[in-house]
């Protein structure tokens, strides 16, 4: 089964977006974009938050009105091997073609990292799925990047309020405890009124209060739902964010 890899969200304010997420305590990268080398005119500005599994690419996009965001805007799931992964994943109907990316940090720009991805036509989420491949690891990121004042440790699932999954054409080279569908009531009772899309992003933490002591330091709103923490569907993040601990 292919891991997730990370998870899209865009904003026309990237710089809020990121204060946002530092809000709930999570450590935020100094600005960088993307570029392409096959189109000399694309840069896509970004910030990102590492985790020791999983990320969030938080993009730059102008069009978006102020004050919202725009996510998850996609979830690409990450393989060592492209063309093994578009043989396996064959049920998923991959698109033709590959995209090539590159990513620099502003202040950092002699370390490039190279990525290519392709794209599913199967809709098993409400947005756009992709399988990614890092062609230089993960060299560009600062090990502090993945210490979070929450104690994140992890992106474990993202949960939409669209019901039952799709049926399958046989089994899934995905992982499929990363993406849950429930019912628009059951989500609006967990998580609160959202969008017409409404979703939320559930973390692994080492510990629950130490998760807890950094909303309420922040002001954040938030409850506890039984061994969970959840802060409620938010405008400015598009999404709802739940905190569990790690399993053993």
């Amino acid at each position: 089964m292919l891991p997730l890899d990370h998870v899209a969200f865009a904003a026309a304010d990237l710089d809020a977006l990121a204060r946002t997420w530092a809000m709930l305590g999570f450590t935020v990268s100094p600005r960088g974009a993307y570029t392409s080398p096959d189109d000399a005119e694309a840069r896509w500005p970004c910030r990102c938050v590492f985790l020791s599994s999983g990320w969030l690419d938080l993009h730059e996009a102008q069009g978006l009105p102020p004050n919202q965001a725009r996510g998850p805007n996609g979830l690409l799931y990450r393989a060592d091997d492209l063309a093994a992964a578009r043989d396996s994943l064959a049920a998923e109907e991959p698109r033709a073609g590959e995209f090539r990316l590159e990513r620099c940090w502003d202040d950092e720009a002699a370390t490039v990292a190279r990525f290519v991805y392709f794209t599913l036509r199967m809709r098993r989420a409400p947005v756009g799925l992709a399988v990614i491949a890092h062609l230089d690891g993960d060299r560009d990121i600062h090990p502090d990047w993945r210490i979070h004042a929450n104690g994140a440790l992890a992106l474990a699932q993202i949960v939409f309020d669209q019901g039952d999954p799709p049926p399958t054409r046989g089994g899934s080279g995905l992982d499929p405890d990363t993406i849950v569908r429930v019912p628009e009531a059951a989500f609006a009772e967990r998580y609160g009124a959202g969008s017409s899309r409404g979703a939320a992003l559930v973390f692994h933490v080492g510990s629950l209060a130490q998760a807890e002591s950094v909303l309420a330091a922040g002001g954040v709103e938030h409850s506890h739902l039984g061994d969970a923490l959840i802060v409620p569907w938010r405008g400015d993040l598009s999404c709802a964010v739940e905190f569990r601990t790690a399993g053993p």
